[in-house]
C-alpha cells in the first residue's frame, strides 16, 4: 500500500512508524482510512513489537488496602511508575475467596489475561496500550464423568512456531489426573489435550511463583508419589506442541521452591530464613547452576519478600514488623500505608539487599510481577 502524498516508500514509513509510541500511532490511525489500514497491518504490528521488546517494562499486580480491589502498576523505569486504569469494574469480578488471589494469569507481547472468577471461566484479554479488551468464551467441562474437580492453574503465552497466543487451563480431579484445555486465539476456541497422571499441582491461586512461562514453555511445580513418598519436581508443558516434556528434578536437598523468569531464562529461587538462592537450568544439559545469593532481606525491624524480576533487577515488597498481624486480623489504619513499600535491587552489582535497595512506591499489597511491552497486538482473532 502506497501513501503517495507523502512521497515516501512504504519501507521507510514502516521504519518511522515502528519507532513511535502506541498512543501516537493510535492517533495516526484517525488521519485517514489509508493510514488506519497501514497501521493495522500485521507487518507493522510485528515490527513495532520487535522494536518495543528492546525496552522491557514491568506490570506489578496487587490490591488496594482500602477498597480490596485489584490494582496494577506499570513500571516504565526506576523513577516512573503509573497506576493503570483497569478495563473492568467491581461488579464484573465474581467472588474470589482468597484475599490475596491473583487475577492476572499471564502477560505476553503487550497483552494481559485476567481471570475474574473462582472457577477460571470468566476470562478477559486486554491490551493496556490500545485499551482494547474482550471476554473469551467459557471453557467446557473437561469430562462428562462426574468427579470432583479443582481448577489449579491458568497461564497465558505465545506459541512462536505457530504464531498463536494460547491460554492453558489445568484442572485436577479426585483421581489426581491433570486435565489440560488450551484456548487458541487463531481459532477462537478451546480444545482438550492429553493430560498427565500421578501428579498433584502446587500452583496456588495466591501467587504465580509456583509456575512461570518462559520462551513458550510453561513450568509448573508439582508433587509426584514415588514409593509412598511425595517428591517435588517441575513439569514442563510446551505451548507449541501442547505436550508435557521432560520432568525436571530439583537440585540437591532444596525444599522451598519458587519459579521465576530471569532475563530470558527459566530460574528457580530457594528462599531460606535469611537469604534467597537463585538457580538456573542448564539448557540441554543435566543439572542446575547456582547463579547468586541475595542476603539482608530480613533485619530486626522489617522483612522483605521477592515479588519478581525485571531486566537484571529484583522487585521486593518490604514490610515493617507487625503489618501481617494487623492485616490478617482485618485491621486497617493509615499506619499500614507507610509500613509497606515496593523496592528494587540491582542484582548484577549488589547481592546485599538491605544496604543497596531502592524504594519505588509505598502503600498496598503487591505480590506478582510480569514483563510487559507497549504494543499494537490485537486482542481479537486474526
Amino acid at each position: 500500500m502506497k501513501i503517495q502524498k507523502y512521497n515516501l516508500p512504504d519501507d521507510v514509513v514502516l521504519i518511522i512508524l515502528s519507532k513511535l509510541p502506541v498512543k501516537t500511532l493510535m492517533r495516526c490511525r484517525c488521519v485517514s482510512q489509508e493510514w488506519k489500514l497501514f497501521i493495522n497491518n500485521t507487518h507493522l504490528i510485528n515490527t513495532h513489537l520487535h522494536h518495543s521488546n528492546t525496552t522491557k517494562l514491568s506490570i506489578i499486580e496487587g490490591m488496594d488496602l482500602t477498597t480490596r480491589f485489584p490494582k496494577l502498576l506499570l513500571l516504565r523505569d526506576e523513577s516512573t511508575i503509573e497506576d493503570l486504569e483497569l478495563p473492568f469494574t467491581r461488579d464484573k469480578v465474581q467472588t474470589i475467596h482468597n484475599k490475596y488471589a491473583r487475577i492476572v494469569v499471564g502477560c505476553c507481547n503487550g497483552l494481559l489475561c485476567f481471570n475474574l472468577s473462582d472457577t477460571y471461566t470468566t476470562i478477559l484479554l486486554w491490551n493496556p496500550a490500545t485499551r482494547e479488551s474482550r471476554y473469551l468464551s467459557e471453557p467446557k467441562p473437561v469430562s462428562t464423568i462426574t468427579k470432583q474437580q479443582f481448577v489449579y492453574y491458568m497461564s497465558f503465552g505465545f506459541d512462536h512456531i505457530n504464531n498463536d497466543y494460547k491460554l492453558v487451563r489445568i484442572t485436577e480431579n479426585s483421581t489426581f489426573e491433570l486435565q489440560i484445555q488450551v484456548f487458541r486465539q487463531s481459532t477462537n476456541d478451546w480444545r482438550g489435550v492429553k493430560g498427565i497422571l500421578g501428579y498433584r499441582m502446587l500452583c496456588y491461586k495466591m501467587s504465580h511463583s509456583y509456575s512461570v512461562t518462559v520462551n513458550g514453555v510453561l513450568y509448573l511445580l508439582a508433587e509426584h508419589n514415588t514409593k509412598n513418598e511425595l517428591n517435588r519436581c517441575i513439569l514442563q508443558f510446551n505451548l507449541c506442541t501442547e505436550k508435557f516434556e521432560e520432568i525436571l528434578d530439583l537440585p540437591g536437598k532444596v525444599e522451598k521452591i519458587k519459579l521465576y523468569q530471569w532475563k530470558e531464562s527459566f530460574a528457580m529461587v530457594e528462599p531460606t530464613d535469611l537469604e534467597y538462592n537463585f538457580w538456573i537450568k542448564n539448557n540441554g544439559l543435566p543439572g542446575w547452576t547456582k547463579l547468586f545469593t541475595i542476603s539482608g532481606c530480613i533485619v530486626c525491624d522489617s522483612e522483605s519478600f521477592l515479588s519478581g524480576t525485571w531486566k537484571d533487577k529484583l522487585i521486593f515488597r518490604k514490610y515493617n514488623r507487625g503489618v501481617f498481624r494487623k492485616y490478617d486480623r482485618g485491621v486497617y489504619d493509615k499506619e499500614l500505608e507507610n509500613d509497606r513499600e515496593l523496592t528494587l535491587l540491582d542484582a548484577v552489582h549488589s547481592r546485599d539487599y538491605m544496604n543497596n535497595y531502592r524504594p519505588l512506591k509505598k502503600y498496598g499489597i503487591y505480590i506478582n510481577t510480569f514483563d510487559y511491552v507497549d504494543s499494537l497486538v490485537s486482542v481479537n482473532p486474526p
